[in-house]
């Protein structure tokens, strides 16, 4: 049985029609196909692009992230407070690293940011500013009325809480000592205008309280205390105010405005990590006396009473502020910036009035009064309430005007 095989003339007649429509083809074929290639290869070329370009974008991207994140450092201040503080209460050997000769640095570097952003006609302006009546203002409130503010506490609201009087003389001596540095920098981010100011007023407080801080304490305590060095005042104002400041001004005149703008938010974060760590560490080194040691009914009475105490004190900074801006304003309905000189004045002076230098109150009351505990308790518990206060009313006060701003948009 034979099979059937294609003859060679059939094979070649295949092979011709289909190499005849294979050519009759082909033009059209080649053409799709490389419109197809063609096409793939600038898919596959703008995809690379594209991947290229957005890992570029990502990278380009990753600093200005970090640098929009450090430039809202301020904006983290509530929560870095917050945090802070339930640290400090919770866990005080988390801020054992800061020790009290670290203060002076901290504080100066404080100073510095500061300085970077004012220029020394701004000092000038400050005491001219409304006739200088604020800057008297501030000065009166510093020598006269925070003692009268103390006295009055201890010797109605103390008594009211049923307190011993050793807390209220712990009070008192609060009252007697000179402002805290840290309010120059809560100045500077509630109202950056009046930070000169409330500089000039901390840095003429400091001065006077060698001579005014032991009259005041002998004529409101009967007690006399050891004498100030002058110089040793005189060394700590430069190191914590005047040289961190003129360094600033200096550095804000010397480098590249470019330069500067550069490394603002970097010295933002770094403000805030030493604002925190000042915070912290005057709560954990006092936590003692706000956590309850010795009866915890009587931690919260003394920490209200000292409360109250710096609570008037800002209320009665505000009040004087209000004073200086009827004098000075013309009681007229006014206009924008004549509201912003009166708010940005009355949280100055809220805040002088507020925070006083507790820490120097502590450490008179353990070597005036060291056998009674419960003067160094007012004292202490003054230490870490003045800072949390003052800062919170900065929170406050930045979180409105964020409200307001808003508000002005919408509307």
């Amino acid at each position: 049985m034979s099979t059937s095989t294609p003859s060679s003339s059939s094979l070649r007649a295949a092979a011709a029609s289909s190499s005849s429509s294979s050519a009759s083809s082909s033009p059209e074929d080649s053409s799709s196909n490389n419109s197809t290639s063609s096409s793939s290869n600038n898919s596959t070329s703008s995809s690379s692009n594209s991947s290229s370009g957005s890992s570029e974008s990502q990278n380009k991207s990753l600093p200005r992230v970090l640098y929009s994140s450090l430039s809202r450092s301020n904006d983290a201040l509530p929560l870095a407070v917050v945090a802070a503080a339930g640290l400090a209460l919770l866990r005080p050997e988390a801020f054992a690293f800061f020790e009290p000769l670290h203060y002076p640095p901290a504080l100066g570097f404080l100073s510095f940011s500061i300085g970077l952003s004012l220029d020394p006609s701004s000092f000038a302006a400050a005491l001219s500013r409304d006739g200088g009546r604020g800057f008297a203002a501030g000065v009166a409130l510093q020598w006269l009325v925070k003692p009268l503010v103390g006295i009055s506490v201890a010797r109605t609201v103390v008594p009211l809480l049923g307190l011993p009087t050793a807390v209220g003389n712990g009070i008192v001596l609060c009252s007697v000592v000179s402002g805290a540095q840290l309010s120059n920098y809560a100045t500077f981010l509630a109202a950056p205008a009046f930070a000169p100011l409330a500089v000039l007023l901390t840095s003429t407080s400091t001065a006077l309280g060698s001579v005014l801080t032991p009259l005041l304490a002998l004529l409101l305590l009967r007690t006399r205390l050891p004498p100030f060095d002058p110089a040793a005042v005189a060394s700590s104002l430069a190191q914590v105010v005047v040289l961190p400041i003129a360094a600033g001004v200096a550095a804000q005149r010397a480098l590249p405005p470019k330069m500067i703008a550069a490394a603002r938010p970097g010295l933002s974060f770094l403000a805030l990590l030493d604002t925190v760590s000042c915070v912290g560490a005057s709560l954990a080194s006092n936590s003692r006396f706000l956590t309850g040691e010795g009866g915890s009914s009587t931690a919260a009475l003394i920490l209200a009473a000292v409360l109250s105490f710096h609570g008037l004190c800002a209320l009665a900074g505000s009040a004087a502020a209000s004073v200086v801006s009827r004098c000075c304003g013309g009681g007229g309905g006014g206009g924008e910036e004549e509201e912003e000189n009166k708010r940005g004045l009355g949280r100055c002076l809220a805040l002088q009035g507020g925070m006083q230098s507790s820490l120097l109150a502590l450490l008179l009351a353990h070597s005036v009064f060291g056998a009674d505990p419960l003067v160094s308790a007012a004292a202490g518990v003054s230490t870490a309430a003045m800072t949390v206060f003052g800062f919170l009313l900065v929170v406050y006060w930045r979180s409105r005007d964020g409200r307001s701003r808003d508000g002005r948009k919408v509307s």
